[in-house]
């Protein structure tokens, strides 16, 4: 095992994993890889053009059914500090389109605690997720895995979507003041 991954480490992954799998039952791996990927790399492969971040967060919002259920943060940090921020924020009147858009601005230029390549740090997560949830689907695993190797971000699978509805944004907690 790389010496990075000290107990204390392994503990982190496999919470993040736990926490997910509890809110998110009907989560695929390819969701548990988004989560990972979101951690290690923030929101810098997105567009960090600050009228595009506000373009595509209006157009969202325009299309999210509107709902009681108040927004839910989810703290993804397990190697460096973001969390997913429900953009519902600004339908309830708590953030402004620009002031999520300023955050996922200001996140995508954080630099990052990345001691060890991407597709490594996958492999670490996959063997975690083998070993303690040996029931999970892992159909796909080894698709997963070329993908890692490419550093390529994926999009929720098709349940996530259907299930969960997600609508948020990567931000670091350093910007994050809700």
């Amino acid at each position: 095992m790389n010496n990075y991954y000290q107990k204390s480490i392994i503990l982190k992954i496999n919470n993040l994993i736990h926490r997910e799998l509890k809110i998110f039952p009907q989560a695929q791996l390819v969701d548990i890889y988004k989560l990972f990927h979101q951690d290690y790399f923030g929101p810098g492969h997105f567009i960090a053009d600050k009228e595009r971040i506000i373009s595509y967060l209006t157009a969202e919002l325009n299309n999210i059914s509107p709902s009681d259920d108040k927004p839910e943060n989810q703290d993804i940090a397990c190697f460096n500090n973001f969390v997913r921020v429900d953009i519902r924020w600004i339908s309830q009147g708590i953030l402004t389109v620009d002031e999520l858009a300023e955050m996922f601005w200001k996140s995508s230029c954080v630099k990052l605690d990345q001691p060890i390549a991407w597709d490594v740090h996958w492999q670490q997560v996959s063997e975690i997720i083998f070993k303690e949830y040996p029931d999970y689907n892992l159909d796909n695993a080894e698709q997963i895995s070329t993908y890692a190797q490419q550093e390529k971000a994926l999009h929720h699978s098709e349940i996530y979507r259907l299930f969960y509805h997600p609508h948020y944004r990567i931000i670091s907690k350093e910007f994050w003041s809700l």
